[in-house]
């Protein structure tokens, strides 16, 4: 069963919101009602419940666009406000993203342009994780190397104007 009240309002909210309280109250309810039908059922003495997290939550403050670099550096052809034809793309996975690169020459390129944008007046906005750490952690194959956010960003897949914006 995947309970997902909790999930939606840490996603809505942000992980410390009153409503995420309340939505863990549900929850705690929820699980109660599946603990009772499990006993009325004749079937506790045999079975085993497991209560496991979906995935973790970090405050989000500000995004991150790395698409919007690799736009302005040609790498990504926008047409109505969609990317029509890229040669190098960030596609993002729970708040850190992978990046692929179509053809192997573009790769120095892009590798500088986002190493280049890593970091604004000594502060990191994120990380790079090269393949070899990529493979260690069983990452898609397809993709070169990874950026990881600093703590209070996530990279989204967006094409806003900017690299950095404040989250809504």
């Amino acid at each position: 069963v995947h309970l997902l009240q909790v999930d939606e309002a840490q996603h809505k909210h942000g992980p410390d919101a009153p409503e995420v309280r309340e939505a863990l109250k549900r929850q705690d309810e929820n699980v109660g009602r599946i603990r009772k039908a499990i006993a009325d059922s004749g079937v506790a003495d045999r079975t085993v419940l497991l209560i496991v997290g979906d995935h973790g939550f970090t405050k989000v403050e500000r995004n991150l666009n790395p698409n919007a670099l690799l736009r302005d550096a040609g790498y990504i052809d926008v047409v109505d406000g969609k990317i029509s034809t890229w040669r190098a793309l960030v596609r993002t996975s729970g708040g850190s993203a992978g990046v692929y690169v179509r053809k192997r020459e573009d790769l120095d390129g892009v590798r500088q342009a986002l190493l280049r944008a890593a970091a604004v007046d000594g502060e990191v906005l994120y990380h790079v994780l090269e393949r070899e750490d990529l493979d260690k952690l069983g990452y898609n194959p397809e993709a070169v190397f990874a950026l990881e956010p600093s703590a209070g960003y996530a990279i989204v897949g967006t094409l806003a104007p900017e690299l950095v914006h404040g989250v809504p």
